[in-house]
């Protein structure tokens, strides 16, 4: 599962979205704006700033903070 945490006018939030359209990826968005309770999950993971991108694969949960399309890559054929 792929959840990307997201605000509105963010130019890296929307890269991160159209790199996962691109590899034919399904995913979660959850907007920071809309519901402040995200922006506390993406602090808890230890971030200040979206996107992140939150990744589990079995069993395991790996984050991603800002647009890192090589990181991205690697988490998603690793």
């Amino acid at each position: 599962m792929i959840t990307i945490y997201t605000k509105d006018n963010c130019m890296q939030c929307e890269f991160v979205k159209k790199h996962l359209r691109e590899k034919g990826k399904n995913f979660w968005v959850k907007d920071v704006n809309a519901n402040s309770l995200y922006m506390q999950e993406v602090k808890d993971m230890g971030y200040q700033t979206v996107p992140v991108t939150l990744i589990e694969r079995n069993g395991e949960k790996i984050a991603i903070n800002g647009f890192r399309p090589d990181e991205l890559d690697e988490v998603l054929e690793g």
